[in-house]
């Protein structure tokens, strides 16, 4: 079933509690219209349903999502996808910062270009296997104590890297793939990097190919190289530690 919220000067506790409302109805398929900076959505959603987001929601969309789809028509502040589990997150636009904060699962789309630490305490464990594809370009500390996971960077959008200083620092699992060169002055020193081997790029594939589904892009972007950035230790700081 489908129902339309009007989030027009709503304010951010009345519209999740709207929202909640109209899950527990049985609605699967939800439009929010005129949203304008209201925290929280979706936070903590378990069903398999759709939300439809216009406007610019603000800080936490997502935050502890384990099921469903946010579709966001419209750009995305700070912590979308804030320690999320599951489900899939589409932006048709911008991101801000800490973009998948500490997520150990599900995926997030960004049509265009994301702030600064995306990625930051990215986890995986067992099948839980996080993933974020940026379309355009990525702040400083891109991969920020990694530990799991996968970030892509397509680079197709508005200026590519535009400020990566530090890439990948503190990261001890996981990986980043850039299309393209990777000439960063100052990468992190826990992290190497090299050109994407024959069989990430087969791994790779699926999610290019989803973000192509949700967005207008060139078709061939695989046919170019891919650098691979990942951590040569799983303990960078080993050598601090008091034990």
């Amino acid at each position: 079933m489908k129902k339309r919220i009007d989030a027009a000067k709503m304010d951010f506790n009345i519209l999740n509690k709207t929202l909640r409302a109209a899950i527990d109805d049985g609605y699967d398929d939800i439009e929010i219209n005129n949203v304008c900076g209201q925290r929280f959505i979706c936070a903590g959603l378990e069903k398999n349903i759709t939300v439809r987001i216009t406007g610019i929601p603000g800080n936490d969309l997502g935050a502890f999502l384990s099921a469903g789809t946010i579709i966001v028509n419209g750009n995305v502040q700070d912590g979308c996808g804030n320690t999320m589990n599951g489900g899939r997150i589409i932006v048709n636009g911008n991101a801000g910062d800490i973009l998948g904060h500490s997520m150990k699962g599900g995926e997030i789309y960004v049509k265009k270009n994301a702030g600064y630490r995306i990625g930051i305490h990215m986890k995986a464990y067992e099948n839980d296997f996080p993933v974020v594809v940026i379309g355009g370009s990525c702040g400083a500390f891109l991969g920020e104590y990694q530990a799991g996971g996968m970030i892509i960077v397509l680079k197709i959008f508005d200026n590519p890297f535009v400020d990566t200083f530090f890439t990948g620092t503190g990261m001890h699992g996981g990986k980043i793939f850039i299309r393209g060169s990777f000439k960063e002055k100052n990468p992190g020193k826990e992290v190497r990097t090299r050109v994407a081997s024959f069989e990430e790029m087969a791994f790779i594939k699926q999610y290019v190919e989803k973000f192509g589904s949700f967005f207008v892009v060139p078709s061939n972007l695989l046919d170019d190289e891919f650098t691979v950035i990942f951590p040569y230790s799983h303990r960078p700081y080993g050598r601090i530690y008091s034990y």
